[in-house]
């Protein structure tokens, strides 16, 4: 019973890399991905019926794994030079990672079957806290870009940059 969910966070996983990656907007990615999870934990909490809370899955699971790969792209194209990203990357695993050991707390100690009524509310907590997240860096690297855009009329030409490398250049533009 758990592979059906799992084959559809494969799936939806692989699309959404592509489109993220094909059009470059990783936030929007990012941000609807955690829309469906936080709707599948929103079922998976409002329903005290097996067949709704299995169903919940197809939403939450795809959701929450899917969104790893535009989120670690979006984390690598805002960052540079090589050891601000390397540094964005390594801090990117770690959080990923201790989610996944704080979920598998929550889940098989923490909470009891089956309604598993504390995991959940800390988890759907978690997906709004991503959900403001994202909107609020979407905001901020809309603004950061506005500015680099003012900078670069104002300098005219990249050789006339007071050397700036990285994401601080003025030429650098982040990822949406």
């Amino acid at each position: 019973m758990s592979v059906p969910p799992f084959a559809v966070s494969f799936v939806l996983s692989l699309i959404t890399s592509f489109l993220s990656d094909h059009f470059g907007r990783r936030g929007l990615t990012l941000f609807m991905l955690t829309l469906l999870s936080t709707a599948g934990f929103a079922v998976f909490l409002g329903s005290a019926q097996n067949r709704v809370r299995y169903g919940s899955l197809f939403l939450l699971l795809p959701g929450t794994y899917a969104g790893g790969p535009p989120l670690g792209a979006w984390a690598a194209n805002n960052a540079a030079p090589h050891t601000r990203r390397a540094t964005a990357l390594g801090a990117f695993m770690t959080a990923t990672n201790s989610g996944a050991i704080l979920s598998t707390w929550l889940f098989g100690a923490l909470s009891p079957a089956p309604r598993y009524t504390s995991a959940a509310t800390t988890l759907l907590a978690f997906q709004v806290g991503i959900l403001l997240c994202t909107l609020v860096n979407l905001a901020y690297l809309t603004r950061c870009n506005a500015r680099k855009r003012e900078a670069r009329a104002r300098i005219g030409e990249r050789s006339k940059e007071d050397g700036k490398i990285g994401d601080e250049s003025a030429w650098f533009e982040y990822t949406l």
